[in-house]
């Protein structure tokens, strides 16, 4: 109780402060090279880490942790399409190692880095006709070959 006052007997339902959200948001946007601390947003929004996540919740629908999670992972995934080593991607965007990057970018995305980089590099080659390149992004799409289907041996 005494880390959160609103826990308190008697607290009244937080009210929602936009600007502080809008203010937290802004700045984990613009904090891709690393995982943001606590006390990085507190300053920023003037509210308490508790305070804070549940208005950003409330608002955006996700912690400020996985939203920070998600832009980092946005990142990589532009560095990727750009080429380079994967170690540097992630390096880069504030994971400890590849190894931990991966592990988010599959969990978020449902696809290995390599294997993200290997379907943007196709699909790039095959929309060179077209106008502009509208490349994997939030969609995710995977071509119809890359879908492992179940074998119809079975009786």
């Amino acid at each position: 109780v005494a880390a959160d006052p609103s826990c308190a007997a008697g607290a009244r339902p937080p009210r929602l402060d936009p600007a502080a959200v809008t203010r937290a948001r802004h700045f984990l946007d613009a904090a891709t090279d690393h995982v943001v601390r606590s006390e990085e947003l507190e300053a920023v929004t003037g509210l308490t880490r508790y305070e804070l996540a549940r208005q950003f919740r409330a608002a955006l629908g996700t912690s400020p942790y996985r939203y920070s999670l998600l832009r980092r992972l946005d990142g990589a995934r532009e560095r990727l399409g750009a080429g380079g080593p994967l170690a540097e991607a992630a390096l880069a965007t504030g994971f400890a190692a590849q190894a931990h990057m991966s592990r988010h970018f599959k969990a978020a995305f449902g696809l290995s880095p390599a294997r993200y980089r290997r379907l943007e590099a196709r699909l790039a080659t095959a929309t060179t006709s077209s106008v502009g390149s509208t490349g994997l992004g939030m969609c995710m799409l995977y071509p119809a070959e890359s879908v492992r289907r179940r074998s119809s041996t079975r009786p």
